[in-house]
Parts: C-alpha cells; sequence; structure tokens
C-alpha cells in the first residue's frame, strides 16, 4: 500500500509538472518585450516571462523598475501590484497599472510587442518536490539554482535552463537527517536528447548517493530519510 502511495504521488507531480513545463507555449502570444510611449518622452517597457514581469518607466525624471507575478483568465493579465492588470487585443497590450502613477506616468497605455518569446528547444527543468532545500545543484556544469535565495532550490519551486544535450548526474548539497550538509549527486543519470524538454524531480524518495566523504562515498538512500555516516 505504501509503495502504492509513492507511486501515485510521483505520477501526480509528473502530471502537474509537465503541464507546468509547457506554459510558455500556451502563453506565446504575451511572453516577451513590449512598449509604448507616454508624455513627450517617456517609455514604458513590459517584459512577460513564465509567471512574471518587469515593467520599466524611463522618462525625464529617470528609470523606476517594477516586477511582480501575474495571472492569466482569457485575454487578461492580472498583476499582484494594486490591482494593476494588462489585456491583449489582437497585437496589442492594454496596461492598466497603478504601480507608479508619479509624475504624470499614465494609467493607461497601449504596448507593442518588440520582442518575441525566444523559442526553447532543448530545456531541462529540476523542481524540487522534497521536504529539503537544494543547494547548489549543477547538471554537466550549469547552474540551477536561484542566487538569491543562498543559492538554493526551496521546496515546490523550480528552475528551467537551456542546455546542450547530453547526459549526467545532477550534483548538490542538502542537509541530512541530522542536520550535517551533505555532498551528494542523483543516481538517475538525466539524459537530454537535441530539441526534448525533460524534468528532473527531487521528492523525499528520490534515490542518491552521497560524495566526497571518504568514509561513505557509496552511501545511498532517499532524501527526504538520508542519513550520513556518524563521526
Amino acid at each position: 500500500m505504501k509503495k502504492a502511495l509513492v507511486i501515485h504521488i510521483i505520477l501526480i507531480s509528473i502530471v502537474f509538472i509537465t503541464c507546468d513545463l509547457f506554459e510558455e507555449e500556451k502563453n506565446a502570444d504575451v511572453l516577451g518585450i513590449w512598449t509604448g510611449a507616454y508624455g513627450s518622452n517617456g517609455t514604458l517597457t513590459m517584459e512577460i516571462i513564465n509567471e512574471k514581469y518587469i515593467i520599466i518607466f524611463d522618462d525625464a525624471v529617470g528609470q523606476n523598475i517594477k516586477h511582480g507575478y501575474w495571472e492569466r483568465k482569457g485575454n487578461e493579465l492580472e498583476l499582484n501590484n494594486n490591482s494593476s492588470k494588462a489585456t491583449l487585443s489582437g497585437d496589442k497590450l492594454y496596461l492598466f497599472q497603478y504601480i507608479d502613477n508619479s509624475n504624470n506616468r499614465p494609467n493607461t497605455i497601449t504596448l507593442e510587442r518588440k520582442v518575441n518569446a525566444p523559442k526553447h528547444l532543448t530545456i531541462l527543468r529540476i523542481n524540487n518536490q522534497s521536504g529539503k532545500i537544494i543547494y547548489n545543484a549543477i547538471w554537466n556544469n550549469i547552474s540551477f539554482y536561484n542566487n538569491v535565495n543562498n543559492n538554493s532550490l526551496i521546496p515546490g519551486n523550480f528552475i528551467t535552463k537551456d542546455v546542450d544535450p547530453g547526459q549526467g548526474y545532477v550534483f548538490f548539497n542538502f542537509y541530512d537527517v541530522n542536520n550535517k550538509l551533505i555532498n551528494a549527486r542523483t543516481n538517475q543519470v538525466i539524459i537530454i536528447s537535441k530539441d526534448n524538454k525533460e524534468i528532473f524531480i527531487f521528492n523525499d524518495y528520490t534515490i542518491i548517493t552521497e560524495i566526497g566523504n571518504i568514509d561513505n562515498n557509496t552511501n545511498s538512500g532517499q532524501l527526504g530519510s538520508f542519513e550520513s555516516v556518524k563521526e
């Protein structure tokens, strides 16, 4: 029963993460860089990427950069900042913003797309569905961590990168059940072919191997309950 439950949980995670990986294809009509003019010499630039946006006001007063998250409902993007939103109509994006209205910066502005979203061909997503914080995750010399959060990939988060085709382990650090920092790698070799999209999911049952410990270099076990050798 326990084994069946574990498999069921893993399958559910794969379904949801696979769907999430292809969000960029579903939102291809809004992803990219949009710009619009305001006032005598002002320019508003809005970059939309998966789940996040960046808005840059650039005028005689100077630059102001704002960022946040968005959620799509039909042709409307709800921005998580002061009830602001953007509506797609044809090849234009109508931004209704209350993020910065100082210095005559507009509440409403029409934006045109200048740069389409880049087409990702060969990509790898590493998703942390475990209860552990993953530090310094690297696959084939490509980092999969957030520099803002101490080079970590926290539970519930993921990192997606363009990669070259290849194969290799994921090398990373984490704290075991005794709060000891462990150097480890996945037991699974991740293989990515050209023009493919692959997902690797860390969960509490992921089998890993400790490395860099001369007393226990062959120590393997599940990530969630892993214990290094006692000194």
